[in-house]
């Protein structure tokens, strides 16, 4: 019988110095890693940071429960499972979401998938709006056809556009068409183990 990974813990210091922070992650299309995007970040804010760390699903997509199977957790309930200063809701439903925002959490990522119209509100009240994309070129037109469909909606002038390995030349001429931040995302082999260089993007991204 093959063992599931176990997770390492990172001692990282606890910070108190900054409110509570919410980051909303969406995709353009199916595949672009918004699940392993978020999962990063976490990984990121829970390990790296020591913030007391939400990661709520809200998608139909089931990729939660596959996570929840893959890795060794410290603690698992029905909808939830947890590693140290990580806890995972599984398929949390928009009505679900004021328990989560009622405990103590410095820092919640929301998985919206890419169901943007069922997930606006929440996500647009997110303090970090996120849309993940694909960096080819026929991603690249589903990107534009996003930006189309939100950009007349309140709000929606922060979102930061991310782009797996984007090159240089890509980020600029999508910077000027959208008038949003585009960067480009570096690669990762395993989410729950993030790089130094993802770390660093990280802290850029997010400003702590």
């Amino acid at each position: 019988m093959k063992h599931k990974p176990m997770l390492l813990a990172r001692l990282a210091f606890r910070s108190r110095d900054c409110k509570r922070s919410s980051i909303g992650l969406i995709g353009t299309h199916h595949g672009t890693g918004v699940t392993y995007t978020g999962l990063m970040l976490a990984f990121y804010l829970g390990g790296e940071l020591g913030k007391r760390t939400a990661f709520i699903e809200c998608n139909g997509h089931h990729d939660m429960g596959l996570i929840e199977e893959a890795y060794e957790w410290t603690s698992s309930q029905m909808n939830m499972f947890s590693f140290h200063n990580i806890t995972c809701y599984k398929e949390l439903s928009c009505e679900q979401l004021p328990s989560i925002y009622g405990d103590d959490y410095e820092a919640l990522v929301f998985d919206f998938g890419i169901d943007l119209e069922s997930n606006i509100n929440e996500f647009l009240r997110c303090d970090k709006k996120i849309v993940l994309a694909g960096r080819a070129q026929w991603e690249l037109i589903k990107l534009r056809n996003f930006h189309q469909r939100i950009r007349h909606i309140t709000g929606s002038g922060s979102l930061i556009y991310l782009i797996r390995q984007a090159d240089d030349r890509t980020i600029h001429r999508l910077t000027a068409e959208t008038g949003s931040i585009v960067m480009s995302i570096p690669e990762v082999a395993d989410p729950v183990m993030p790089s130094r260089s993802i770390n660093r993007f990280f802290a850029a991204l997010l400003g702590c």
